[in-house]
């Protein structure tokens, strides 16, 4: 059986240091196979928050795929949020717009749904392109047929109930019944 963790929404810079380290030592405990973090990493996309994920993902010593989130790029920078969004994810985390972590008969596919801004105000709601959609189905379908297939995104396709008011991000009505023939 392959065991992963994942996590979501650390937010480091809003976080207790110290539950983070409660957190990597527990998933040390659980001895997972790999780790997935589902964005989110700091709050506000500074260097400092990023050096601290980076920390914390480097105490975790297993396979990892970790994708940004809306908070992992600039908020209230807008020169750098529209025009180099990504820039401290990549240098601090990885620079692989789309990362794979294949472990036996798991397969998972990584999917950065973050947008820089929208014709609404809320910018945090994110959005899968065509591109992104294309690029991700080909890849599950290039997998080994026996495989658990998976995609990992921060911002959901469906709102649960608890989402009252939101939608799903964007382009959800495209992606969804891609993945589910790539078979997902």
């Amino acid at each position: 059986m392959t065991r992963i963790v994942q996590v979501s929404d650390l937010h480091f810079g809003a976080s207790d240091a110290r539950i983070a380290r409660m957190l990597a030592g527990r998933i040390a405990e659980i001895r997972p196979d790999a780790v997935v973090v589902s964005g989110d990493l700091t709050q506000n996309a500074s260097r400092a928050e990023f050096e601290a994920a980076n920390e914390f993902l480097d105490a975790i010593d297993v396979p990892q795929l970790v994708i940004p989130g809306n908070h992992d790029i600039p908020g209230l920078n807008l020169l750098e949020r529209f025009f180099r969004p990504s820039r401290r994810f990549r240098k601090f985390v990885h620079d692989d717009e789309m990362p794979v972590l294949e472990m036996g008969k798991v397969f998972i596919v990584g999917i950065d749904t973050t947008r820089r801004g929208g014709m609404h105000l809320d910018w945090s709601r994110g959005r899968i392109s065509t591109r992104k959609i294309e690029a991700a189905a080909a890849l599950l379908h290039a997998a080994p047929p026996d495989s658990c297939k998976v995609v990992v995104m921060h911002h959901p396709l469906v709102p649960t109930d608890l989402a009252v008011g939101r939608k799903g991000a964007g382009n959800s009505r495209k992606a969804l019944p891609a993945f589910v023939d790539a078979g997902v």
